[in-house]
């Protein structure tokens, strides 16, 4: 069937990607500005509950009007709060994640992001005012943590009437608890941040597990349809596009790596010519600062205020290498 677009809000679209099964689409392109899924068989399954409690809401409401009763499952496809912050909404489900999200989970995170909706903007720092206009439209009041209640190690199978619902584990990629939700009859991939335009890697092992992940997606499962975390629907084309993308950053990173050389000469010598059309693609520098970084034994910390000036810089080089995008 064609995608078809069953609801249209002002933070929510609505897309039924294939027979009950329905893509949760943010309109907006920032930072957190995530997408979730519903799939509408046996007890109902929600993938991810997004950022702030309003776009929860109106999940909720479609999931309430269309499946009749509370889902019997909500999955997290990783422990980023932009994907999780509506639990609280479904705390009469059984939440389901990976079994190292608590490795890496942080319940007071949405507290930095609600420091950083107040004060980012007027701080003078371009970290902190990058963040806030990424963010800028959410609403991170009234968030309690829900964490999940069930773990699952490699992969898990719900049953939803006849459909087969697939959890795969396949981190580390952008964090080591990434879950993938895959329907391999329908052919339809909920990817989480496994997938999205302007993507970033913390870790150089995540960056080079990536490829490989990448590589099993596009050559053994091949999705017809893809929800990816951010950003539009896509097919394995863009799967096959952003495998590409981490593997040219390793090769160039491994040709051109020395001691002597900065994050920004290192990220100037990857050609992105067949990624400006990606969002934010300046973003590259914080992959690429992250590997430098463990090169040298430095510390992994989110250095805003380092990354954001570098990515400025970077865009500039692009602008001037490729030709204005602005």
């Amino acid at each position: 069937m064609e995608n078809r677009c069953i609801k249209r809000s002002g933070k929510v679209d609505f897309v039924e990607v294939a027979d009950n099964i329905f893509a949760a689409l943010t309109t907006y392109y920032g930072l957190s500005w995530a997408n979730a899924g519903f799939i509408n068989k046996g007890k109902g399954l929600v993938v991810d509950t997004f950022a702030d409690l309003s776009q929860a809401q109106e999940l909720k409401d479609f999931v309430t009007k269309t499946h009749r009763k509370t889902p019997g499952y909500v999955v997290n496809t990783h422990p980023d709060m932009d994907h999780l912050n509506g639990n609280q909404l479904f705390i009469d489900s059984d939440i389901i994640a990976h079994q190292n999200f608590y490795d890496e989970y942080d319940a007071g995170r949405f507290k930095y992001w609600q420091m950083v909706q107040k004060t980012g903007k007027q701080s003078g720092k371009p970290g902190l005012m990058f963040l806030a206009e990424n963010i800028e439209g959410l609403d991170f009041a009234g968030i309690i943590p829900v964490s999940p209640n069930i773990t699952f190690d490699k992969n898990m199978v719900i049953r939803l009437d006849d459909m087969r619902v697939e959890l795969k584990n396949i981190g580390p990629a952008h964090t080591k608890s990434d879950a993938l939700v895959w329907l391999p009859v329908e052919k339809v991939l909920f990817a989480g941040d496994v997938l999205f335009e302007g993507v970033v890697g913390w870790s150089e092992e995540g960056v080079k597990g990536w490829v490989g992940a990448l590589d099993y997606i596009y050559k053994e499962m091949k999705p017809n349809v893809v929800v990816p975390g951010h950003g539009r629907i896509c097919d394995a084309k863009f799967v096959a596009e952003m495998r590409d993308y981490f593997q040219n950053i390793i090769d160039t990173v491994d040709k051109y790596y020395d001691e002597d050389i900065t994050a920004l000469e290192l990220a100037k010598k990857i050609d992105v010519r067949d990624y400006l059309h990606w969002f934010q693609p300046e973003r590259l520098f914080v992959t690429v600062s992250t590997i430098v970084k463990e090169r040298r034994g430095q510390t992994g910390i989110k250095d805003w205020e380092y990354l954001v000036p570098n990515m400025a810089k970077l865009k500039s080089h692009y602008d001037k290498a490729y030709g204005s995008r602005s």
